[in-house]
């Protein structure tokens, strides 16, 4: 590697990680990743990325080749010529909830052991509120030597990662002036805009009400779709008529609300805030109604099923198992579609369950102990029931309903996403579509033809 060239050593390959990675190199650091699997060490190594991101592949290779970019399993030892350190290492949920440090900690006291004099170290991961100064200083300073310490959150969107990594303003925080500067100065060559805030409680507060909002709009939709059902109106009309020309209103169409963010940073937040005694009613609501969609579904359709008269081996057909489709993603971390397969196999115990995603490999799908479909087609053939959980561009009108004549007879598309509009459905005679937020229609519809 050329040593003139400014290094960075980033902890954590993941989909923040590497994305960094990848475009850091190319605004012409010296990168040396950090990824605790050594699968996917080797696997970067050769240029190929562990998860589906837009030209991803086609870049890290081009890094690789330019010495720009190496993937390794350790943290290099001390007097390794690098000085900043940029911690992307994942926060999951343990099972109570609450957000596990671990491996923040874990990766903060290997910084410490290894860096330089007068280091800087910059946590990007998504944090509870706190953490920067109570975590990881203290950490840093139990090494007796000196550093600048910041915190820098991820912003980006899943599938369009890397192209919002050099558009989207950075957010800029740091324990004192010399740390700010020193993160400015680094992201400066990353992105046109940054945006310096107070100090690091801040910047940790930035990142967890940002991705709290979204979960929070998405579950008043949802909670709309619910009352959409029961009162008999069609809520894919009541949001788009709604907002159409109408400049107060933006309600997003109700759906499927979860990924490796949304899933879990109101609990974040909400953790953050215990110490304070505060309890953030908004949030945590939001969050319930959201997680509370797979089980409102599945007893729906439990219903309907006894009116169609089905067997109890039926099969169901998964369709879009990752936790979104738009800009589409290979990834299943937080995805609905899990709690989805949990709450069907409790009304529906011995049901077959196939499931299809393009961007999944067959290992992947059977992880989530269900059958592999190879293609739309045969997880849709002999089905009783299809379920349409994301909005890829794949189970749009056409490419759906062009293959309902593959389906048992009394059956039924049931659309997460509202990606059809109820008149245009065109099914095959005896397969019904119903859709979030459109129960009462839907059934209606069922009925007049039995």
């Amino acid at each position: 590697m050329d040593k003139k060239r400014e290094g960075v050593v980033i902890i954590g390959l993941g989909y923040v990680g590497l994305t960094l990675a990848v475009v850091m190199a190319e605004r012409g650091f010296r990168v040396y990743g950090v990824e605790i699997n050594k699968n996917i060490v080797k696997i970067l190594n050769r240029g190929k990325s562990h998860f589906f991101e837009t030209d991803i592949n086609l870049r890290l290779k081009r890094v690789l080749s330019k010495k720009l970019f190496s993937a390794h399993h350790r943290i290099p030892k001390a007097k390794n010529k690098f000085n900043n350190y940029i911690i992307t290492v994942g926060t999951p949920l343990n099972k109570f909830n609450r957000p596990r440090v671990d491996m923040i900690e874990r990766a903060t006291k290997e910084i410490a052991q290894s860096m330089e004099e007068d280091s800087h170290i910059i946590l990007r991961s998504t944090v509870k509120i706190g953490t920067t100064r109570n975590i990881v200083m203290p950490i840093l300073k139990k090494s007796h030597k000196k550093f600048s310490l910041s915190f820098c959150p991820e912003r980006t969107l899943e599938g369009d990662a890397l192209s919002e990594l050099e558009k989207l303003p950075q957010i800029i925080s740091g324990i004192n002036n010399v740390s700010m500067q020193r993160s400015e100065k680094i992201f400066q060559k990353v992105t046109s805009t940054t945006i310096k805030v107070s100090n690091v409680e801040t910047a940790e507060t930035i990142k967890l009400v940002d991705n709290t909002y979204r979960d929070l709009i998405f579950a008043y939709s949802n909670e709309i779709a619910m009352i959409a059902d029961k009162v008999g109106a069609n809520v894919k009309e009541v949001v788009s008529s709604g907002k159409k020309d109408y400049p107060r209103t933006n309600v997003p169409i109700p759906g499927l609300v979860g990924g490796p963010c949304l899933s879990k940073d109101s609990y974040i937040l909400n953790e953050s805030l215990k110490k304070f005694k505060i309890k953030s009613k908004i949030v945590m609501s939001a969050r319930k109604t959201n997680e509370f969609q797979p089980t409102y579904v599945s007893k729906f359709l439990e219903k309907v099923s006894k009116k169609l008269k089905w067997p109890k081996n039926i099969k169901i057909a998964l369709l879009g198992l990752a936790f979104k489709g738009v800009p589409e993603t290979s990834d299943l971390r937080g995805s609905m579609s899990i709690k989805v397969i949990e709450n069907i196999l409790k009304v529906f115990p011995k049901a077959i369950l196939y499931g299809y995603d393009r961007l999944l490999t067959k290992k992947e799908v059977q992880n989530l102990s269900i059958k592999y479909s190879p293609s739309i087609s045969n997880a849709m053939k002999e089905a009783h029931l299809v379920l349409i959980l994301n909005n890829h561009n794949d189970f749009q009108k056409f490419k759906v309903s062009n293959k309902t004549n593959l389906m048992k007879k009394n059956s039924i598309v049931y659309d997460f996403w509202n990606t059809m509009d109820i008149d245009q459905a065109n099914f095959t005679e005896g397969v019904n579509y119903i859709s979030l937020g459109n129960h009462a229609l839907c059934l209606k519809r069922i009925e007049s033809k039995s």
